[in-house]
């Protein structure tokens, strides 16, 4: 049913109970015969009022209303849809432009990694093949040998011995006059350390002995021991420095220190020279060193090895 329909029919029944409303009591006969006449006049203003209806309809339905028809007021009233209806699905404005793919990527962060390894806490091996110990020398020059871990290094103090790839090493020390101590320390690349030692021995030789004649007690005093020192510091590695000096032909002299000692004597001219080393001499650090001759005359000298 429409909305006209509806009204159309509320007006009906308003007109209906109007006529009853106001119509005066009356005999039976004339009461039916009003009800008569009312009954035709019902059926010819329904007759009518759905005439009108239909033409109602029609202008409603016209897509080009003529003026005359514009006249009349036609409300059409369209359902409207809720839109909390789960059964109702609103539509969507068609777009012109296609919607873009959108691509994401993302990168796996990388799993942490959980080292096994223990840490290398072993100490490589060290070995001195030559010379023995307790061996003796004549010779103040010694090549020392052994061997260790390959890729390890080897010192004997502030010196560094030469490593093959088989960890075969070498280095070649100066020794002093009587008892040396050789110390070798090995490392290897984390860090770990081994010790070695060795005791040599240099012997002096013997200075040769000249038959000579004895001079003159005036000629032998004219022979006076003298003593001197060419650098008294070196930045030579290893460091040395030179003595010189005067005595009596044949006489010998020996420099001694802490750290390197040496002897030679004089030849027939009353005059001598030698080359000392100090492997062992600190940096930076000041010594005495001592020269002597077997009279017991001496002279002390000072030497720093410069770093």
């Amino acid at each position: 049913m429409t909305t006209l329909d509806a009204r159309a029919r509320s007006a009906a029944h308003s007109i209906n109970a109007g006529v009853a409303e106001f119509t005066p009591a009356a005999s039976f006969d004339a009461v039916v015969l009003r009800q008569q006449r009312w009954r035709t006049m019902q059926a010819g203003f329904s007759g009518a009022f759905i005439a009108a209806l239909i033409v109602l309809i029609g202008i409603a339905v016209t897509p080009s209303p003529s003026p005359e028809v514009a006249e009349v007021p036609v409300t059409v009233v369209e359902p409207t849809i809720p839109v909390d209806d789960p059964q109702i699905v609103a539509p969507v404005p068609p777009t012109t432009e296609a919607p873009q793919e959108t691509t994401t990527s993302t990168t796996a962060a990388p799993e942490p990694t959980t080292s096994t390894v223990p840490p290398d806490t072993t100490p490589p091996p060290l070995a001195i093949t030559s010379p023995k110990q307790d061996q003796h020398f004549e010779e103040d020059l010694i090549e020392f040998r052994g061997t260790t871990e390959p890729g390890a290094t080897v010192f004997a103090g502030q010196y560094e011995a030469s490593v093959d790839r088989e960890g075969n090493w070498s280095i070649v020390l100066i020794l002093s006059p009587g008892a040396n101590g050789a110390r070798f320390v090995a490392s290897d690349a984390a860090g770990n350390q081994a010790e070695a030692r060795v005791t040599v021995h240099y012997d002096v030789p013997e200075p040769t002995t000249t038959t000579t004649t004895k001079p003159p007690k005036d000629e032998e005093e004219e022979w006076e021991f003298t003593a001197h020192s060419v650098y008294g510091s070196c930045e030579e590695e290893p460091p040395f420095d030179v003595y010189w000096g005067t005595a009596a032909p044949g006489t010998p002299i020996y420099v001694e220190s802490e750290y390197g000692s040496g002897s030679t004597e004089a030849n027939s001219n009353g005059e001598w020279e030698l080359k000392v080393y100090f492997p062992e001499a600190p940096g930076e650090v000041e010594f005495t060193v001592k020269v002597k001759d077997n009279k017991g005359h001496k002279f002390l000298f000072g030497f720093k090895h410069l770093i």
